[in-house]
């Protein structure tokens, strides 16, 4: 499934990320995950939190100001026992952010 989502340019970016296998929580017990944000020839490496193992979740963290202005494509990709999948794309709308006068 394909996500969308909009920020602006000194946002931070949260997003919490189930991994299912046939429906059900998939443990992350052991894993190796990784998220990328590309856009053209850059790439943003998220930081990872495991909120539960057991259950699945992922928390991907990008912190206030490291995605410029610009569209976005986020891969999160779990590594499990020798198998790598990715189990979720997303692009990211990046708006340049309005200004405040000191």
């Amino acid at each position: 499934m394909k996500y969308t989502y909009g920020i602006y340019s000194n946002d931070s970016f949260k997003l919490l990320v189930p991994v299912l296998r046939n429906g059900d929580a998939m443990p992350l017990t052991g894993a190796a995950i990784e998220a990328v944000a590309s856009c053209g020839s850059v790439g943003v490496a998220a930081t990872i939190i495991m909120q539960d193992a057991a259950a699945g979740l992922i928390g991907v963290v990008f912190p206030a100001g490291a995605l410029a202005v610009g569209v976005w494509q986020l891969h999160v990709r779990v590594r499990i026992g020798g198998e790598t999948q990715t189990v979720l794309t997303a692009a990211i709308t990046v708006a340049k952010a309005a200004e405040v006068a000191p």
